[in-house]
C-alpha cells in the first residue's frame, strides 16, 4: 500500500469527518420530518459553546501488493468561547514486516497550537501561532455549508435511546459526484482532494447514518462504513498492477455539549521549537 493511496484514504476520511460534523443534510421532499430535524439541528449549533469528540477510525485493505491494517483513535475537547482545544490520537499501521504506532497530542492555547508526535520512540514538541480569525472562522462554519447542503439526502429511520438521551437515527445519503465537487472548494482539502479519482469510481458500498437529540437536536453519534477499489493508477502504481480493496469505518461520539473544558498544557511543552506542525484548526 503506497504513501499516495494511504493520503488518498486520509484525506477522504477526512472530508467524510467534516461533512458530518457540519450537518450538510439534506431532507427529501419524501421525507420532511428528517428535514426539519436536520434544520433544527443546524440551528442548534449557535448554542455549542463547548463540546467532546471521540472518534475511532479504522481500515482493512486487500491487494495483491500487501494486505495492511490501520487503525486510529482520537479524543478531543474543544471550547469555542474561551478558544481553547485538546486532543490526543494514536494510529497503529501493520503490513508484511513493519508495524509503525504513531501518538500525538495537541493543544490550543494563548493563540497558540502545541503538538507532541511520538514515533518509532521518539518525541517531538512544535508550536505554532493561530492565524488571525482562525476561532471565528470555525464558529462561522468556515467549510460552506450551503454548497454541501445540495449533495446529501436523509431520511429518519427510527427513533432509539442513546446513553439516555432520546435520539432520532437518520441514514445519509451523499450523492458522491456533487459531495466531491462541493469538497474540492473547501478551504484546506480542496487542494489535497483535487488529484483524487472520482469518488463514484471508488467507493462501491457506503452506509452513513447520525444520531440527533430530540430534545437539543445536537449530534451525538455518526456512523460511517464504506467499502473503497483504487486501482493501480489511484494507489501511484504501475498500471495493470492490480487493485485493492479497502474496508472502511469510522465512529465517532460527540458529548459533554456546554459543560467545562479544562485545557493543561503540559510541562514539556515548553521545549516546543516553533515551526509547522502540520496541524492546523479547524482540522483537529
Amino acid at each position: 500500500m503506497s504513501i499516495k493511496s494511504v493520503r488518498y484514504l486520509s484525506v477522504l476520511l477526512l472530508a467524510l469527518l467534516i461533512t458530518t460534523v457540519c450537518l450538510a443534510c439534506k431532507g427529501t421532499e419524501a421525507s420532511v420530518s428528517a428535514e426539519q430535524v436536520l434544520e433544527n439541528m443546524m440551528a442548534a449549533q449557535a448554542d455549542v459553546e463547548s463540546f467532546q469528540l471521540d472518534a475511532t477510525i479504522s481500515v482493512d485493505v486487500q491487494s495483491p501488493e500487501a494486505d495492511a491494517t490501520i487503525s486510529a483513535d482520537a479524543d478531543c475537547a474543544l471550547d469555542l468561547k474561551d478558544k481553547e482545544m485538546e486532543a490526543v490520537a494514536s494510529m497503529a499501521m501493520n503490513i508484511p514486516g513493519m508495524t509503525m504506532n504513531v501518538a500525538m497530542q495537541a493543544y490550543a492555547v494563548d493563540d497558540y497550537i502545541y503538538v507532541m508526535t511520538s514515533m518509532f520512540g521518539q518525541e517531538q514538541w512544535t508550536k505554532q501561532a493561530i492565524p488571525a480569525g482562525t476561532w471565528q472562522n470555525i464558529e462561522n462554519s468556515q467549510y460552506q455549508i450551503d454548497s454541501l447542503l445540495e449533495v446529501v439526502e436523509a431520511e429518519v429511520v427510527k427513533e432509539e435511546s442513546l446513553n439516555g438521551v432520546d435520539c432520532y437515527v437518520l441514514a445519509l445519503t451523499p450523492d458522491l459526484a456533487e459531495l466531491q465537487q462541493a469538497l474540492l472548494e473547501q478551504p484546506g482539502i480542496g487542494d489535497q482532494l483535487a488529484e483524487m479519482p472520482d469518488l463514484e469510481s471508488m467507493v462501491q458500498k457506503m452506509t452513513f447514518k447520525i444520531w440527533v437529540a430530540k430534545d437539543t437536536y445536537f449530534l451525538m453519534k455518526a456512523i460511517v462504513d464504506m467499502t473503497v477499489v483504487m486501482d493501480a493508477q489511484a494507489m501511484g502504481m504501475p498500471a495493470g498492477e492490480g487493485s485493492a480493496t479497502i474496508e472502511l469505518s469510522l465512529q465517532m461520539a460527540a458529548h459533554d455539549y456546554n459543560e467545562p473544558v479544562s485545557v493543561d498544557l503540559p510541562a514539556e511543552a515548553a521545549t516546543a521549537t516553533e515551526g509547522d506542525s502540520g496541524f492546523d484548526l479547524p482540522f483537529f
